[in-house]
C-alpha cells in the first residue's frame, strides 16, 4: 500500500484534514510500538510504506499497559480528547489491515491484552467478507431508482437514522462487516436506543437526507434489503429485531 492510501483509510474513518490525519497515523502506530517487541514491530515495518517505517521503527523492548493506558498516551501525543484519541486509534487500525497480511494481524494481537480486541476488530474487519461501498450503493440505486450520488445520501441517511434506534454496543457489532465508508454515518447515530414510531423514524431520515418522508420511505425499504444482503441474515436479524412491529413494512420478507 500506498502511504497516501494509508492515510485516505485512516482520513475516511476518521475525519479530520490532511494534517490532522498524519498527526493520528504517527501518534497511533508510534504507541503501538511500544507496546510490541522488537521482532514484532519490525515484522510490520516490512510490509508498511517507507514514510511510516520511522513511527514503529523501535529497539526497546515492550512495555505493558492496557488499552486505556494506549489511548492516554495517544491523545497526549495528539493533543486530542480520549474520545478523538479512541476515533483515531480505529481508523489507523482499519488502514492497518488493510496494509499488512492475515498472519501480520493475528501476531500483534497476539501481543495485546484482550481489551484492545475492538482495535483488532477494525483490523480484520477486511478480512472478512465485506461488501464493497460501490456495490452497496449500487444495489441501493436499483431498487430505489436513484443516482448513484442520491442513493450515497439515501445510505448515509438510513444508517445514520436506524443507529438512533440501536444501542451502542449493536453498532460495535455491526461496524466490521458494513461497506467501509457507510461506517461514519452509522457511527454518528450514536447508539441511542431511542424509542420513535415509524413515522419519527422516517422524519429523521427524511431531515437527514433532505427528502419528504414517503420518498424516506422508499428509501428506507432499498437501504434495509441491502443491509440484510451485505451483512448476513444472522446480524440483520439480530439488528432489526428490537424495532418496534410498525417498522416491519420497511423491511425484505423473511
Amino acid at each position: 500500500m500506498e502511504y497516501s492510501g494509508f492515510l485516505q483509510i485512516t482520513q475516511s474513518e476518521a475525519g479530520g484534514d490532511s494534517a490532522e490525519t498524519e498527526r493520528a497515523a504517527r501518534a497511533v502506530l508510534t504507541t503501538l510500538a511500544e507496546r510490541l517487541s522488537r521482532g514484532r514491530a519490525h515484522d510490520l515495518l516490512r510490509q508498511l510504506p517507507t514514510e511510516i517505517k520511522p513511527w514503529l521503527d523501535t529497539e526497546r523492548s515492550a512495555e505493558r499497559f492496557d488499552h486505556a493506558e494506549f489511548l492516554r498516551r495517544v491523545a497526549e501525543r495528539e493533543g486530542v480528547d480520549p474520545e478523538s484519541a479512541e476515533r483515531d486509534a480505529r481508523a489507523v487500525f482499519a488502514a492497518l489491515g488493510r496494509a499488512v497480511s492475515d498472519d501480520a494481524i493475528a501476531a500483534v494481537a497476539e501481543e495485546l491484552p484482550r481489551d484492545f480486541e475492538p482495535l483488532i476488530t477494525e483490523a480484520r474487519s477486511r478480512f472478512s467478507q465485506v461488501m464493497p461501498t460501490e456495490r452497496f450503493v449500487a444495489a441501493v440505486a436499483e431498487r430505489a431508482r436513484l443516482d448513484p450520488s442520491a442513493a450515497r445520501r439515501a445510505a448515509d441517511a438510513v444508517l445514520e437514522a436506524l443507529a438512533h434506534r440501536v444501542t451502542a454496543v449493536e453498532i460495535d457489532d455491526l461496524i466490521p462487516r458494513l461497506p467501509f465508508e457507510l461506517r461514519e454515518p452509522f457511527r454518528r447515530g450514536g447508539g441511542t436506543a431511542e424509542r420513535m414510531t415509524l413515522d419519527r423514524f422516517l422524519a429523521l431520515i427524511g431531515d437527514i437526507e433532505g427528502v419528504e418522508p414517503f420518498e424516506a420511505s422508499e428509501h428506507a425499504r432499498a437501504v434495509f434489503a441491502v443491509l440484510r444482503e451485505a451483512v448476513g441474515d444472522d446480524d440483520y436479524f439480530t439488528l432489526t429485531a428490537g424495532l418496534p412491529p410498525d417498522h416491519n413494512v420497511l423491511l425484505p420478507p423473511p
